[in-house]
């Protein structure tokens, strides 16, 4: 695995014309978590404890379906606060923070879509947790939970000229294609492809093509030539955003020449989580960014198709199943941090290539009994891929259920969480 970067609201209606029209929609809070009528009845009684969940934006959908279909069947639910979508470095802060004893969050399970363990060997600032709270990483767990996509969203403006009818149709129609090496020229910090009609996103999509005239005088005209003065405003996240960790791995793993190592491509003022990304691509002509794939399924917004090997693979539900059964078949039951976590471009054919695997971190030896069971069986039931569990509420929010020997993988991970060598998971309350 190379190195090192450190993801609510959303848009509630269609707007893929609106976008690609160059309209503004309105955006609002995000849409009420699916839960599966079937979901089980936890018998779980009330810890007397609060336990808080946050971090990563690329987790919210999921998680925050997970938390109600659980929370609704405890005697008091109290004790769980509503899921706080930041960053993933503010998710692996929380479990690192909860350890040496946070008194605003006694107990928490941090979410982060760059394991802890890359990520300390890179980041000041967890080495910086780590040590002032005299732990070193192998004090926590790290849980795979669920795998998601990464949507390239955009905003192309009005078309002009005598053809914009029909490239409008047409734009609407066959969106737009890009590859890793396009996204690299836009996304780099010294980008090399600033303006809509570069070459290289002209060749990417001849489907965008006007022919008038006669045969002896044919007028060819590219839709995306229309934009001759037209930039691309690329909207990134805020530093240590885990969505941006993934799509950076991406595009490093897909075309190393054009995207050298993995690098945190967000900056200071850049967006706080997935939708204030989406808001902003909304509002800018000519802009592009990258939100988790639930946000930009849910809500329909124009989402890039990417050339991969020559094919151009649509962003859905389907393709990133194919890309995700395909990456656990290459990885069969090793599942460490570096096999899951180099997870992109597993399936050439058919599977979409932006693709990972995000994570939930919590301290192994805990000393209240209470905190710890809260935070087990939690972790249990988020896991757990039998009917009824919370990985069958993945499908339904936008991602991609855990296999089960995963899913049991996970199982055996969590019984690790102890008090005094008492499994949490074996404990009763």
């Amino acid at each position: 695995m190379k190195k090192m970067i450190k993801p609510s609201a959303v848009i509630t209606t269609s707007v893929a014309a609106l976008m690609l029209l160059g309209a503004a929609p309105a955006f609002a809070k995000a849409p009420a978590p699916t839960i599966a009528s079937n979901s089980k009845v936890i018998k779980t009684a009330n810890t007397g404890t609060k336990v808080w969940l946050g971090g990563s934006s690329f987790d919210y959908p999921f998680v925050s379906a997970v938390e109600s279909a659980y929370t609704q069947n405890l005697n008091n639910a109290s004790w769980f606060d509503a899921y706080s979508s930041l960053n993933s470095l503010k998710g692996r802060e929380a479990a690192i923070n909860s350890a040496y004893g946070n008194t605003d969050n006694a107990s928490n399970i941090g979410f982060t879509d760059v394991p802890l363990t890359f990520d300390a060997a890179a980041s000041p600032t967890d080495a910086s947790l780590l040590n002032n709270a005299s732990y070193s990483i192998s004090d926590f767990v790290e849980i795979p939970i669920t795998v998601g996509g990464i949507g390239i969203i955009y905003n192309l403006p009005s078309f002009t000229g005598a053809n914009a009818a029909t490239c409008q149709t047409d734009a609407t129609k066959y969106g737009v294609i890009l590859s890793a090496a396009a996204l690299a020229g836009i996304f780099n910090p010294s980008p090399t492809i600033t303006n809509w009609n570069n070459a290289t996103i002209l060749a990417l999509n001849p489907k965008l093509v006007v022919k008038t005239g006669t045969k002896k005088a044919p007028v060819v005209d590219h839709c995306l030539s229309d934009f001759a003065s037209e930039a691309i405003t690329p909207e990134v996240r805020t530093l240590d955003s885990g969505t941006s960790w993934m799509f950076s791995n991406y595009l490093h793993t897909a075309d190393s020449a054009a995207w050298p190592s993995v690098i945190d491509m967000g900056n200071s003022s850049g967006n706080a989580n997935s939708g204030a990304l989406s808001t902003a691509v909304s509002a800018t002509n000519g802009s592009i960014g990258y939100v988790e794939a639930s946000y930009a399924l849910i809500n329909k917004l124009p989402t890039a198709k990417i050339n991969d090997n020559g094919k151009a693979i649509t962003l859905s539900a389907k393709s990133v199943a194919a890309d995700a059964k395909a990456a656990f078949t290459k990885i069969g039951s090793n599942f460490g941090a570096d096999s899951l976590a180099d997870f992109t471009l597993a399936d050439a054919g058919s599977g979409y290539p932006i693709v990972g695997v995000s994570w939930a971190v919590v301290l192994k030896n805990q000393t209240n009994m209470n905190q710890a069971i809260a935070e087990a069986k939690f972790l249990e039931y988020v896991t757990n891929a039998s009917k009824g569990f919370g990985q069958s509420l993945a499908s339904l929010n936008g991602y991609i259920p855990l296999p089960a020997s995963l899913s049991a993988h996970d199982q055996t991970v969590i019984g690790t969480i102890n008090v005094g060598g008492v499994s949490a998971l074996s404990a009763t309350n």
